[in-house]
């Protein structure tokens, strides 16, 4: 049953915004005189949402929804505001409310905004159940030679490896590195054919070949194939590029000490480094790289552990 928090000073309009909503039998309707108050209601009570003005002294509507944002995210807070009022109203909006809806035209509107917000709601929340049921996930991109859909890329890994990897944030820090540094080598050194030598030079040459040739043919219509398949077991990447490939026997050691601090290599020793397996095929145009998730220990386990290292010492 849906819980709805109004929140308002002027007893008479929070009075016509109660009544209103309790023409919805199956919703319950609590009152609060200021954000403070809300905030006592919202320890003692879980909330569906609130339904807040913005004005208001002790604390007002956007103090309330940064506490809301802080405390209790996920819970939506639908701004009324005043004639006058607008720009709080898209402050309001620009700090995470739900939606917003002018005092004037609350006898018209009230129940209809509430009723979209609280539809919206239960949709995140069927999401993010749905997502905790996820066991296993496969995407496949064609990605452009766009540098900044790199970190788009890695931020999508991250979150699905966050989700069902279970892995810590180093660990997320060390796989996003590996998966930059390997589109950025097929969008830039596959794709675009600019060699990493030139990054060496004191010039601008390295970036101005990438900016030249990503709108030149047959450079600007190659993509880069970027294919994901991840469990809580591992994560797994093929990574392929349409240029005209490397002679991989030919590359150099990336951990030799006359190289350390050259450009060219570095992305491959840590791909290398962070991640389990790295293998090129024979034409140089793919690369595919895993990474296994270590399986949390229990606490069982732990206590057996302990006791084996007790026992033997």
């Amino acid at each position: 049953m849906p819980r709805v928090l109004v929140v308002d000073d002027s007893p008479v309009e929070r009075k016509l915004a109660v009544r209103l909503l309790q023409q919805c039998e199956s919703w319950e309707i609590r009152e609060a005189s200021d954000g403070k108050e809300a905030l006592d209601w919202l320890q003692k009570e879980s909330f569906t949402l609130i339904l807040s003005d913005i004005c208001m002294p002790e604390m007002g509507g956007l103090e309330l929804l940064d506490q809301v944002n802080l405390r209790y995210p996920g819970l939506p807070l639908v701004a009324m505001t005043s004639q006058g009022s607008e720009e709080l109203a898209v402050s309001a909006l620009e700090q995470g409310a739900a939606s917003y809806l002018p005092k004037r035209l609350i006898g018209r509107d009230l129940i209809e905004v509430v009723h979209r917000v609280l539809e919206a709601s239960q949709e995140v929340r069927k999401h993010d159940k749905l997502q905790q049921s996820l066991t296993c996930c496969q995407q496949v991109y064609q990605l452009t030679n766009d540098l900044p859909l790199v970190s788009s890329i890695v931020q999508e890994v991250q979150k699905l490896a966050g989700r069902l990897g279970q892995v810590g944030q180093g660990t997320l820090i060390q796989i996003g590195v590996a998966i930059e540094e390997a589109v950025l080598n097929a969008m830039i050194h596959g794709n675009l054919e600019v060699s990493s030598e030139l990054r060496e030079r004191p010039d601008n040459a390295f970036y101005d070949l990438i900016h030249a040739r990503s709108r030149q043919e047959p450079y600007k219509d190659r993509r880069v194939q970027f294919q994901i398949r991840i469990s809580p077991e591992e994560l797994h990447l093929i990574i392929r590029d349409e240029g005209p490939g490397f002679d991989v026997s030919k590359l150099p050691d990336p951990t030799d000490t006359d190289r350390l601090g050259l450009s060219s290599g570095r992305g491959i020793l840590l791909m290398r480094a962070f991640m389990d397996e790295v293998e090129y095929d024979a034409n140089g145009n793919q690369v595919t790289m895993r990474k296994l998730f270590e399986k949390p220990v229990s606490t069982d386990e732990v206590s057996e552990q302990e006791l084996l290292c007790t026992t033997t010492a």
